[in-house]
């Protein structure tokens, strides 16, 4: 099993090329590329022949390190962006631009949020579900065309029916494609009190195709360092190991912006990239 990180760990304090360079150095072999997140950023906004450019140029300085993209997040909402079919195609075009730059960084895998019609708690779940299967229907078509999965993602919203492991994998195997898969999100579901390693199990290999690993106290997203909250690694690393999971196991941690450059952020960093080898089982 791989080690990855989220690439803002390093390209947000050193920058692309150093920041590549450096996790390179401290044992990452993957990244999770997160510059589709913002539909803000001006890479939505580019012509398609600039677009394909400008991911090459950002693929070809990461693999220049001997990095590759394990997966990449399609944009980012908030959960009352969803609330009406105009919202929801904005953002459509934006995940099918996001597909098209997952296949020119050379990653096989898009992560992307389920649909939020009614806000962070559900009104209609019933009604919430039938607007997943047509919107995600619809992209997972766009993504067989393009060759790269959409992997549904876990939430850490407790109003919402759609949130837990269990219900983004009913909605995966109805979708019934071989290019939509499950993004287990270990923090998300230690909100709900789930026990990630029991998450994996009931996933399972066919279904579970991505990793975002971090900690947290069972009740804020805070997205801390693995064995600096209530999961239980041991019983996950167990886990990933019984299914067999072979994608890459991917921190969605950082050492903290706080922590200048300098030999105390480089330790740092080092140990965080020991913990996931650990959980890997390496």
């Amino acid at each position: 099993m791989k080690i990855g990180i989220i690439d803002y760990a390093y390209t947000r304090p050193y920058g692309v090329e150093e920041g590549f360079l450096r996790a390179a150095e401290h044992g990452y072999e993957t990244l999770d590329c997160n510059i589709f997140t913002d539909v803000r950023s001006p890479i939505f906004g580019m012509a398609l022949p600039e677009f394909e450019r400008e991911m090459k140029r950002y693929r070809a300085a990461f693999a220049s390190a001997g990095l590759s993209a394990s997966q990449a997040h399609g944009p980012w909402h908030s959960p009352d962006d969803y609330a009406t079919e105009e919202a929801r195609k904005f953002q459509f075009d934006a995940m099918v631009r996001s597909l098209y730059g997952a296949a020119y960084l050379g990653c096989e895998n898009l992560v992307l949020h389920y649909i939020m019609p009614t806000g962070a708690v559900d009104r209609d779940l019933d009604e919430a579900r039938k607007i997943n299967l047509a919107f995600f229907a619809d992209l997972v078509r766009e993504a067989e065309r393009i060759g790269v999965a959409v992997c549904i993602e876990n939430m850490p919203f407790l109003g919402q029916g759609l949130a837990r492991p269990k219900e983004v994998l009913s909605l995966v195997r109805e979708l019934d494609s071989d290019f939509c898969r499950v993004c287990l999100d270990t923090g998300h579901a230690a909100i709900f009190g789930i026990r990630p390693g029991d998450a994996v199990r009931a996933i399972g290999r066919d279904f579970l195709r991505v990793l975002h690993v971090h900690d947290n106290d069972g009740a804020r997203d805070l997205h801390l360092p693995p064995f600096s909250g209530v999961i239980d690694w041991e019983d996950f690393s167990s886990a990933l190991r019984e299914i067999g999971f072979a994608g890459s196991l991917s921190l969605e941690t950082a050492v903290p912006k706080e922590i200048p450059i300098g030999e105390e952020r480089d330790r740092k960093e080092r140990e965080l990239a020991a913990l996931a080898r650990k959980i890997a089982g390496r």
